[in-house]
């Protein structure tokens, strides 16, 4: 799984590090990237301290330039914005059948997208944090067997 922001200093990263915390079960490996031109920078302090309260670390997290590689081993893509759909759909057209909204996946009433908490009130990334977590929760349910699939399978 490859998870796609912007900067990749907030809502990939977190997903990322979320993903590979609470689906340790499971044989799947995730990774995150963004669109930035500058790699190798470290995670926004405030998700980092937001992220810690739940128990995820971040500390360690510097970003990742996307690159044609990363997509071309990824099984699926999720990207917090339409207009990174757009961007990957538009750069790389062999990446759109599996790249989706992670927002998409829940009925909710608000956005499917995830906004960038990147500059705002501390408010707007805890909020961010938990979209990030119920959003991956659900992945991580659709990939996880349960026992009624056990059965019937």
């Amino acid at each position: 799984i490859l998870f796609v922001c912007y900067g990749n200093i907030n809502r990939s990263a977190l997903a990322e590090k979320y993903f590979l915390k609470v689906a340790h079960f499971l044989p799947v490996n995730a990774l995150s990237a963004g669109f930035h031109e500058d790699a190798g920078r470290p995670a926004d302090p405030t998700m980092v301290e937001i992220a810690a309260e739940s128990g995820v670390d971040m500390k360690s997290c510097f970003s990742k330039r996307l690159d044609k590689a990363m997509l071309q081993q990824s099984d699926i893509i999720f990207v917090m914005e339409l207009r990174h759909l757009q961007r990957i759909q538009n750069e790389f057209p062999e990446a759109s059948s599996k790249t989706y909204l992670l927002g998409a996946g829940l009925k909710s009433s608000g956005s499917i997208e995830i906004s960038d908490p990147y500059g705002k009130e501390r408010n707007d990334y805890a909020e961010c944090a938990k979209r990030i977590y119920r959003h991956v929760d659900n992945v991580i349910a659709n990939l996880a067997p349960t026992k009624n699939k056990e059965q019937n399978g």
